[in-house]
């Protein structure tokens, strides 16, 4: 149990590694839409931690008024919604890129 936490942790800490450096080429290399994007990510890693204590005290103060399954599921597809829209500024920033330098390459 203690070795499956271990490299759990390992796991994690070097995916937040990977997330900065991302940040950080991508802020040297003046691409936006990198930078928007690991941005997004990291904030989403953050939000991971911070919304299980965020869905306990909804569902005790039972601040909406619907099932607790019907809330998780609608937090969930909000998270995933999240996700795809950084990948997606991601691959339209890369193809604008690669745009611009198949351009340059031809003249």
């Amino acid at each position: 149990m203690y070795l499956i936490t271990a490299v759990y942790i390992i796991i994690l800490i070097a995916f937040i590694v990977l997330l900065v450096l991302g940040i950080i080429q991508c802020a040297k290399n003046s691409f936006k839409a990198g930078l928007i994007f690991f941005s997004m990510m990291i904030l989403l890693k953050a939000y991971s931690y911070i919304s299980p204590q965020f869905i306990n005290r909804m569902l005790q103060s039972r601040a909406f008024d619907i099932s607790i399954g019907l809330f998780i599921s609608i937090h969930n597809l909000v998270i995933l919604l999240v996700e795809i829209s950084a990948y997606v500024i991601l691959v339209i920033g890369l193809y604008n890129l690669w745009s611009s330098k198949k351009a340059n390459f031809h003249r």
